[in-house]
């Protein structure tokens, strides 16, 4: 009886430490920081605004000309880019050609080129000619029509 008696005023002693403890680290209301107000912005100090993507890579025209069966037909690009940059053309990730945008942006490529009527990915990228990473991307998906007209 005794042995037990001493194991609960043990646990009653450890009880009673636990909750002193608890009640001294609880948080106190002056303990807690206070929001801050933001500081107002100086007159001359400038906005952050928006920039404008750094690459406004488009395809705008796509026109694919069909000759004779088994014969390379002929395709024609267009598009813009950044001013003066080069741009890389991809069919179904192959590389086609590369072209250099105008001192307005604007770029065109023509050639030759076998299309069947299945679709087909033409894709226009541009490179940052600092960093000589990609800036920005075009795509556009088309099936030629087998009913067209076709060249002589």
């Amino acid at each position: 009886m005794i042995g037990s008696k001493s194991i609960a005023s043990a646990f009653a002693v450890v009880a009673l430490v636990g909750i002193y403890a608890f009640s001294l680290s609880e948080a106190r209301a002056e303990d807690v920081p206070q929001p801050s107000t933001p500081q107002a912005a100086e007159p001359n100090a400038s906005e952050a605004k928006p920039t404008a993507p750094r690459s406004p890579i488009r395809i705008k025209d796509v026109d694919y000309q069909d000759t004779k069966e088994g014969v390379a037909g002929r395709i024609k690009l267009a598009g813009t880019a950044a001013p003066d940059s080069l741009v890389y053309i991809y069919v179904d990730e192959n590389p086609y050609v590369k072209v250099l945008a105008d001192a307005e942006g604007n770029w065109s490529a023509e050639g030759e080129l076998q299309l069947d009527g299945e679709r087909h990915m033409l894709r226009a990228e541009q490179y940052d000619q600092e960093t000589r990473m990609l800036a920005g991307r075009a795509m556009v998906t088309i099936t030629r029509n087998p009913n067209a007209n076709v060249e002589p």
